[in-house]
């Protein structure tokens, strides 16, 4: 049989010592991931945001291509042109929140604004159509709810995008 101090000597022997670097790698993985964590939120929100705005500017290009494509009868009256500006503004509307945008877009958010050299109506041609999208705000910090408890703030930022187009007829 072994003595008993000989067994405690040879388990003391052992082990691995404990040495003050020894946390050293879990701190700075625990510092490198909350930074990881903080940029990698940064970069999906301006990309929600791009994202946003490039489906705002898709939808405008598309009214505006509408638009300057009506044939000049369509501006002869004054009713006919209302007409065609509440078309265009569903237009762009429906285009939009079939983008899943959040919040969803509504017509009053919609500009639709022409250009005429001599004064429109009565069969004369605008210059310029414009289709633009004002007052619709998105909340960045919005989408990731635990960024925004850790840094306590979101930023509301207005897209306001607008596509300006050439009469073709």
């Amino acid at each position: 049989m072994k003595p008993i101090a000989h067994t405690l000597r040879r388990r003391r022997a052992s082990r691995t010592p404990i040495t003050p670097q020894r946390g050293a790698a879990v701190v700075e993985l625990a510092i490198v991931l909350i930074l990881m964590t903080l940029l990698s939120a940064g970069i999906f929100e301006f990309s929600r945001a791009f994202w946003y705005y490039n489906a705002l500017d898709k939808a405008t290009r598309d009214g505006a291509r509408y638009l300057s494509a009506l044939p000049l009868t369509e501006y002869a009256t004054t009713t006919k042109t209302t007409a065609n500006v509440t078309a265009i503004k569903t237009i762009v509307v429906n285009t939009i929140n079939g983008a899943n945008l959040n919040p969803a877009l509504t017509s009053s958010n919609v500009s639709v604004t022409w250009d005429c050299t001599p004064p429109c109506g009565g069969g004369k041609q605008p210059v310029w159509v414009k289709v633009s999208i004002t007052g619709y705000s998105i909340t960045l910090g919005g989408t990731l709810p635990l960024i925004g408890m850790v840094s306590g703030n979101s930023a509301s930022v207005t897209l306001q995008p607008g596509t300006q187009m050439r009469f073709m007829n």
